[in-house]
């Protein structure tokens, strides 16, 4: 196990009040104010044909109920979070290149070929990663409120 995988949650520790429809093999957790990360979240919806991801701002309630059933503190996490499996055993939670890698690999076809990136090591992975979140706002700005409205399609994938 690694600092960046954390260990699944136990059957008695799933908070009821996250409703996570079982369509969804992941729920991607980002910063509602970056830039780079609503256009990436943009990016996935449109090349996740099968609707298998779900996402959710880490300012919102889903992500901090997720982050605190794992012993994470929300107002100290920052970055890309992946919860796979929601509510089954296999359920486990990535942070930094693992859950983009994670990410990709939900997306399947082509884009699944990219996760192959995993067998780099993780420090290197992280190192870039780092790179690219410390910059993010200054590169791609930070906003409070984002223009462009989800459709309805778009909005039933996002969580609260």
């Amino acid at each position: 196990m690694t600092a960046d995988t954390l260990p699944p949650a136990t059957t008695q520790e799933v908070d009821p009040e996250i409703a996570i429809e079982p369509a969804a093999d992941a729920v991607v957790l980002f910063d509602g104010l970056c830039g780079l990360c609503h256009g990436s979240i943009q990016w996935f919806i449109k090349r996740d044909r099968d609707r298998v991801l779900r996402y959710a701002p880490l300012q919102g309630e889903t992500a901090q109920h997720i982050l605190r059933r794992f012993g994470k503190d929300p107002a100290e996490m920052t970055g890309m979070w992946l919860l796979e499996y929601p509510g089954s055993p296999q359920e486990r939670l990535l942070h930094k290149s693992d859950a983009a890698l994670g990410t990709l690999h939900h997306l399947g076809g082509i884009w699944s070929l990219l996760s192959l990136v995993r067998f780099f090591p993780r420090g290197l992975r992280n190192w870039f990663y780092g790179i690219i979140a410390r910059n993010r706002y200054a590169w791609f700005g930070k906003k409070e409120v984002i223009c462009q409205l989800p459709t309805p399609e778009e909005q039933a994938l996002l969580l609260p």
